[in-house]
């Protein structure tokens, strides 16, 4: 399948091309689609290798997604679990600063379904100058409430000469 859509000024086409899973599963289908940028000048692209039915292999998602001048592009890569759970599946977020000059990452651990693991969450955040980052670390209590969920927060001073730090735990 090959779909060329249209920008919104209309002035150039982006190109999917999508290949179909095989009726077992046994193989991924791969989804390829550049995007547009809001003025149409670059596209950014989007790999999609779709799970097997059995959910044994963990699907992969790049997303290159642009920045608002559509000078660079930041990336998404997701790794969605199994069914069964008995893995965790990984987010990597490189977000952009405001200005769009330096980009954060975001690691998200999920947990798995029966909650006897804990997810982690590690989120360096932008100031508005983008010149320095705080850091957020979130393990995720399990479903059963067994363990306490802790909260380490690293907060920014307005001028961002110092940062302030909140140690939350639930019990």
């Amino acid at each position: 399948m090959n779909v060329l859509t249209k920008a919104i000024d209309g002035s150039r086409c982006c190109k999917v091309n999508v290949l179909t899973k095989a009726i077992d599963g046994s193989r991924c289908s791969k989804v390829n689609v550049p995007t547009k940028a809001i003025d149409g000048s670059r596209c950014s692209k989007v790999n999609v290798p779709t799970k097997a039915i059995d959910g044994s292999r963990c699907s992969k998602v790049n997303v290159l997604t642009k920045a608002i001048d559509g000078s660079r592009c930041s990336k998404v890569n997701v790794p969605t679990k199994a069914i069964d759970g008995s893995r965790c599946s990984k987010v990597n977020v490189l977000t952009k600063a405001i200005d769009g000059s330096r980009c954060s990452k975001v690691n998200v651990l999920t947990k798995a379904i029966d909650g006897s693991r804990c997810s982690k969450v590690n989120v360096p955040t932008k100031s508005i100058d983008g010149s320095r980052c705080s850091k957020v670390n979130v393990p995720t209590k399990a479903i059963d409430g067994s363990r306490c969920s802790k909260v380490n927060v690293l907060t920014k001073a307005i001028d961002g000469s110092r940062s302030s730090i909140f140690i939350l735990e639930e019990y």
